[in-house]
């Protein structure tokens, strides 16, 4: 979004009153009543602030009036009295009745696409026609469209404002569609100790009328993946809206952002997740910093969280109170840091907390305080702004300096714009542009390499805190992002695995398309999926998948890939020791799960002939070796690959010789051996075949073969992380697909 410039064209408060010959900072702050209006006729001594703690002497106050006549005046019974007079420019109560001789304003109306449904956005974004309305000619309106979406840059078209907003689609971002209808509140409970009475409390109220012993461990790998969710989302969010105040500081009129958003889940217990808090209080710095007043219009959609058929049955004890305070704190930390305030809307259109943002924005002061040498060193101070009189409050940023804000009195009306816009975020660093190149290339090795334990941290903190290497191309950085986040998570170091995750989270949201199946969207899922499949970690894989076939509901290796997924929990759970139903008739809840997701990608021929061995396999894990053959007999002519012909063979060999079918299954493992010849796998399986036909030396000779041959690859070692076995295919795909 090109907001920046770098002052105004129309005349603006010039800080005239300011003492002569002592160094200031300007300080703007908004004073209100209870029913948000503009409280005027304070003077300098009314106002206490403190920089770092420590009180600094106010000399001076202007109060800048920038209502027109079309908004109403302040209430009669204000507890301060409101003063008439309208500071433009030198000494305080001076007065003009010119509208074209008042500062500018600029809004930007932040929507947050990812965090609203349709049906619950459309009036509100309607409503902005009022809001409108009530602005005057000089004022700027743009708009900002986050996590992905369409932008406008400030203007006085309002007819172009409009036009942007109805093209806005909300796709309220909620997590993949799990077994459990959990709340945010239960996800926060079990994440914080798994095993403590709370989370068990909660976790067994899910597992009443569960018939396995797997269900607590479905429910705890349920909460992490909705906690690697929501944290993905906060991270999009909360980078996005980096940019957006970052690239607002060059602008030099009284700017204000209003977020309209249904919040984002983050923890409220120390120690739980999801986390998130840290990124929307740096977000709150950085507004701060450039001077951004943001308020939020929270839109509580909780209710419908809770009615929503989709989740079968209602979460476990859900507080709606708790619930809103989870899903909205982040915007209070926010607002709170940047001089604006939270406005929940529970029903309707929003046209009141429309009406509350433009009334307490229509005046502030503009505070002249005593500055001093420290000031300068660019460094961010804690600023508090009080006023005595407790009928009132104060809106105001908490942080002041850097380099945006720590200025003397405000820059003169008559500088000029700049041809070019400056950055919105510091440009990328010269570690990253090396990666960049690497990526290029196509040198993964070379990233891999950088990687060291000590520096990955700091790599993936500064690819995000920075502007991409290719700021026009979205696509191509967000596969950037994704070689980063997979080597990323593959290093032993917890720190270095947070900061990948927020990386793959914050573009699992980024990269969605404006509709299902986008062929840039669902490759990039493609690729991910089969990453996290190489890492056999269920909580993140289950995530990715999910997400993907939600996505992509036609593409066949993205429904294989959440089979796949799913199955990769159930091995977890039974290598845990959790109880398998290999020695009974029946299969346990998860076995059945995961066999119709295998049924479900065998409905789409491209997936057809891998899904049925996958069941097979799962069958014959399971002790069901005859429905495991019929499985496999219905998977159809063999393919071209001879990847799968070498699954297929093997699998029916494993089968066979578990029903003492021991001459066909020698002949199931030779035919895998015809199609990977070598593979140390089916030799094996192929010597224990013969031994239970009791051909001894057949197998003494077979065996002899494998212990003393060079190691050949073979394909089963991959066999259980899916389409990682093809994982640089897929990667170099996406490759060409990005560019």
């Amino acid at each position: 979004m090109g907001v920046s410039r770098a002052a105004a064209q129309d005349p603006r408060p010039t800080g005239s009153s300011f003492r002569a010959g002592v160094d200031v900072i300007s300080v703007d702050v908004q004073v209100i009543d209870s029913d948000g209006q503009p409280v005027a006729g304070l003077a300098p001594d009314a106002f206490e602030v403190t920089v770092d703690g420590r009180r600094r002497r106010v000399l001076s106050a202007d109060f800048v009036d920038t209502r027109s006549s079309a908004v109403p005046a302040p209430a009669a019974d204000s507890p301060v009295a409101v003063s008439s007079s309208v500071t433009t420019a030198g000494e305080a109560g001076t007065t003009s009745g010119s509208e074209s001789l008042a500062p500018r304003r600029v809004y930007v109306l932040a929507v947050d696409r990812s965090r609203l449904d349709e049906f619950t956005a459309r009036p509100i974004l309607a409503a902005v026609s009022d809001f409108l309305a009530q602005l005057r000619s000089q004022d700027e309106v743009g708009v900002f469209t986050y996590p992905t979406g369409p932008t406008l840059d400030p203007t006085t078209d309002r007819d172009a404002v409009v036009r942007v907003l109805q093209t806005i689609q909300a796709v309220r971002e909620l997590p993949p569609p799990g077994e459990f209808a959990m709340s945010p509140s239960n996800v926060v409970e079990i994440s914080r100790r798994p095993e403590s009475a709370l989370a068990m409390n909660v976790i067994l109220t899910f597992c009443a009328t569960a018939s396995d012993q797997q269900c607590p461990d479905r429910v705890r790998a349920q909460a992490t993946s909705e906690v690697l969710f929501y944290e993905g989302v906060a991270s999009a969010g909360s980078a996005t809206l980096r940019a957006l105040m970052a690239a607002l500081g060059d602008v030099a009129d009284r700017k204000t952002v209003v977020i309209i958003s249904g919040g984002v889940v983050t923890a409220d217990i120390v120690g739980a997740r999801p986390e998130g808090a840290a990124l929307f209080r740096e977000l709150g710095r950085v507004a701060a910093q450039s001077n951004v007043t943001v308020y939020a219009l929270f839109v509580d959609q909780s209710w419908q969280r809770q009615m929503a058929a989709e989740l079968g049955r209602p979460p476990v004890a859900p507080d709606p109170v708790r619930e809103r305070e989870l899903t909205g704190r982040v915007l209070d930390q926010l607002t709170d840091a940047a001089g604006g305030t939270v406005l929940r809307i529970s029903s309707g259109d929003g046209r009141p907390a429309f009406d509350r943002v433009l009334r307490e924005t229509s005046a502030y002061y503009l505070l002249g305080v005593e500055s001093t040498d420290d000031d300068r060193d660019g460094r961010l101070r804690e600023l508090r702004v009080r006023v005595r009189d407790r009928r009132v409050s104060v809106r105001g940023r908490s942080w002041l300096g850097g380099p945006r804000s720590a200025t003397p009195a405000p820059v003169a009306a008559s500088a000029p714009r700049p041809e070019e816009a400056p950055p919105v975020l510091p440009p990328a660093t010269p570690e990253i542009r090396r990666l960049a190149e690497a990526f290029d290339r196509d040198d993964r090795a070379a990233i891999v390499q950088a990687f060291a334990p000590s520096e990955a941290s700091r790599l993936l903190r500064a690819f995000r805190e920075h502007e991409s290497p290719w700021p026009a191309s979205p696509r191509r950085t967000a596969a950037f992002a994704l070689d980063l986040a997979m080597v990323g998570v593959r290093i032993d170091s917890v720190y270095v695995k947070e900061e990948a995750l927020r990386v793959l989270g914050e573009y699992l949201v980024r990269v969605r398309g404006e509709s299902s199946d986008d062929a840039f969207e669902c490759t990039w899922l493609w690729t991910a999926s089969a990453g996290t499949a190489g890492l056999f970690a269920p909580e993140l894989g289950t995530l990715v998948a999910e997400r993907a076939a939600e996505r992509c509901p036609t593409d066949a290796s993205l429904r294989l890939a959440r089979a796949v997924a799913r199955d990769q929990q159930l091995m977890l759970f039974q290598r845990q020791g959790t109880s398998s139903s290999a020695a009974t008739d029946a299969l346990s809840d998860l076995e059945q799960q995961v066999l119709e997701a295998y049924e479900a990608a065998a409905e789409l021929p491209a997936a057809r002939f891998e899904a049925r061995i996958r069941a097979a396999q799962l069958l014959f894990r399971a002790g069901r070796y005859e429905d495991g053959l019929t499985s496999l007999d219905a998977a159809g002519a063999q393919p071209d690959d001879h990847v799968l012909r070498y699954y297929a063979s093997l699998v029916r060999g494993q089968l066979l010789y578990a029903l003492g079918r021991f001459d066909e299954s020698a002949a199931a493992c030779r035919a895998a051996l015809d199609a990977w010849p070598g593979a140390q796998s089916a030799r094996v399986a192929l010597v224990s075949a013969l031994i239970g036909r009791g051909r001894l030396d057949e197998a003494t000779t077979i065996a002899g073969n494998v212990l003393s041959a060079p190691p050949t690859p073979d394909p089963w070692w991959v066999y259980f992380l899916g389409d990682y076995r093809a994982y640089d295919d897929i990667r170099s795909r996406l490759g060409q697909v990005a560019r």
